[in-house]
């Protein structure tokens, strides 16, 4: 019989190499990583490319009703006390992004809110001290608001940030803001200057040169784009990527990188197989490569109803994949679920494992990252759907 579920969230990573059981020995189930803030939303995970530190942060609400960016560290197994990152209680600090440097150095982007409008924060802490850039962009202008901001390192542990920019007429435009080493501070570029249409969802990947992908609207339908960053100009110029007008973009894949130049693609696909008379939407969890070589077909890696967001990250291996969901369980409501996908493809009699506790908690999109061989996972309960709002930490192989 088949499993037919709903899924809220799917992230993907690849292995790193080292060797750990299934779960940590100490950790025998979920950690709540949240302790005294409440109503915690949209926790994200990065973790050292050693495995040994990992990190959670997440926009909460403190004891005086300020939605603030908390972040909690874990080192070795121990979880060490959670601290506030923001310094700005009535900024209405929001969707935070995390990375981290092969130093092991937390760098946390996240939207604050500037007379009135969401800007950009940046901050970071080096041998154990914050490092506060402030506003990334504070020329952007009086009636536009930044959202979905990413966050990501290059090979020199410098960060490099996208985001969209929403101004009146429901025009999005696409920004990037990169580190000048000479310069010691942020360069703004707006990739999508001459634009009207909407220009969402940016991503940066380092092919490896520095490469933001987004989806732009033209006409009834989406279309991938994609800017380069040639460095010995300084200037962003549009590239063609492989396989990206096949890829059904009406699907909005979410791309990430399994190696410098390699490209994956996660993204909802139909399911031919669904029962006529079921209710609901199937669907199906595809994956798909970004290269010459690829239909754009893909390969599915889950069935499911009504996903309802994508998102993907990637690691430092390449042997298989870990796709984690979360799953609307006829018993006990949503769920978190985890399936590792080899690079030959998944093993037919092996079903996702159910990482969350089983209880009726309603439990949001997943995050993941790599940690001691596996993979860190974490996701919040909904307390605006009537879960307890809180922050949940799991490690699987």
């Amino acid at each position: 019989m088949k499993r037919r579920i709903s899924i809220a969230g799917i992230v993907v990573a690849l292995l790193c190499p080292s060797v750990s059981p299934a779960l940590d020995p100490a950790v025998p189930g979920v950690e709540q990583v949240s302790t005294f803030s409440t109503d915690n939303q949209r926790a994200v995970v990065a973790a050292s490319p050693d495995g040994s530190v990992a990190y959670v942060a997440w926009d909460g609400v403190d004891a005086k009703a300020n939605r603030r960016i908390f972040l909690r560290e874990r080192r070795a197994g121990i979880w060490l006390p959670p601290s506030v990152v923001d310094e700005s209680p009535a900024g209405d600090n929001v969707l935070p992004g995390i990375a981290v440097d092969s130093n092991g150095n937390p760098h946390v982007v996240w939207l604050t809110r500037v007379a009135g409008n969401l800007r950009v924060h940046y901050k970071a802490r080096m041998a154990g001290e914050w490092l506060d850039w402030g506003i990334v962009n504070p020329a952007d202008g009086p009636a536009e608001n930044s959202t979905a901001a990413v966050l990501r390192l290059d090979q020199a542990g410098l960060p490099w940030i996208a985001w969209e920019s929403a101004s009146p007429g429901n025009r999005y435009k696409i920004r990037v803001a990169r580190m000048d080493p000479e310069a010691g501070a942020f360069s703004v570029s707006d990739l999508t200057r001459d634009s009207s249409n909407y220009n969402i969802m940016p991503e940066i990947l380092f092919t490896p040169v520095p490469t933001v992908f987004w989806y732009a609207a033209v006409g009834a339908e989406f279309r991938l784009e994609a800017m380069q960053f040639d460095q010995a100009s300084t200037r962003w110029r549009p590239f063609a990527p492989s396989n990206g007008r096949t890829l059904p973009a009406e699907r909005m894949p979410i791309l990430f990188q399994t190696a410098p130049g390699a490209i994956q693609a996660a993204w909802r696909g139909e399911d031919s197989e669904a029962v006529e008379g079921d209710a609901g939407l199937h669907e199906l969890v595809m994956l798909g490569d970004l290269n010459p070589k690829a239909e754009g077909a893909g390969r599915a890696v889950g069935r499911a109803n009504s996903i309802l967001a994508v998102a993907a990250t990637a690691t430092c291996d390449q042997e298989a994949s870990v796709v984690t969901w979360s799953a609307d369980s006829p018993t006990s409501g949503p769920q978190v679920f985890a399936r590792i996908v080899p690079l030959e493809g998944i093993a037919a009699d092996r079903e996702p494992d159910l990482l969350s506790d089983g209880r009726r908690d309603y439990y949001g999109t997943p995050t993941v990252a790599p940690v001691n061989g596996g993979a860190a996972v974490v996701w919040n309960s909904s307390a605006e759907s009537g879960g307890s709002g809180q922050v949940f930490f799991r490690l699987v192989r």
